[in-house]
């Protein structure tokens, strides 16, 4: 028997970066052309506007340190977003709205498990990042630093700490919509 797909591959999608777990209607999908819209506009302005900083502090800055520099920009654009992802979707209340009570253990489980992939491909990012400065002779690192242990123990643990942040923060807002839910109920 045919399962009936009435959803296309793009809001499949859509759902999935979101963490969308109800039906996408019209407010939500709203929603997210709005945030995805701000996103974009600061993305093309933040381009914009560090792309001549790039440039000066490639001229002024020694090769060796251009990298650093590099990595500060990258960071400093994904946490950005990524904090105004998550304040836009608490502000218009999509993901993970409407929690009760009974619902929490099986939230938190599937949290858990973003939260375990999550880490695991932060982890695997930072030290690939290492991996292609050293490939492309952007810094001064050989390969025996790159894999040692104490380069290895270090990515691991700044990505385990990065996880309990998210965690955390995201236990703390399911806390905060059960408590909306309930509130919701008793009116």
């Amino acid at each position: 028997m045919k399962k009936d797909n009435s959803e296309t591959l793009w809001v499949k999608l859509v759902r999935k970066f979101y963490g969308i777990e109800g039906p996408v209607d019209e407010y939500v999908e709203e929603s997210i052309n709005r945030i995805g819209n701000f996103g974009f506009i600061f993305s093309t302005i933040y381009i914009f506007l560090s792309a001549p900083i790039l440039l000066i502090a490639w001229n002024y800055l020694s090769y060796e340190n251009f990298p650093i520099s590099l990595m500060i920009y990258f960071f400093l654009y994904l946490i950005i977003l990524t904090f105004y992802m998550g304040y836009s979707m608490n502000k218009y209340k999509i993901g993970l709205s409407d929690i009760r009570e009974e619902d929490y253990v099986m939230v938190m489980k599937s949290e858990r498990k973003k939260g375990i992939i999550a880490t695991t491909g932060f982890t695997c990012g930072i030290f690939l990042m290492d991996v292609l400065f050293t490939a492309f002779k952007l810094d001064d690192t050989t390969w025996s630093q790159v894999f040692s242990l104490k380069n290895i123990m270090s990515k691991i643990i700044l990505g385990l700490l990065w996880g309990i942040l998210m965690y955390l923060g995201r236990m703390k807002y399911i806390k905060k919509s059960i408590k909306e839910t309930e509130l919701m109920e008793e009116d």
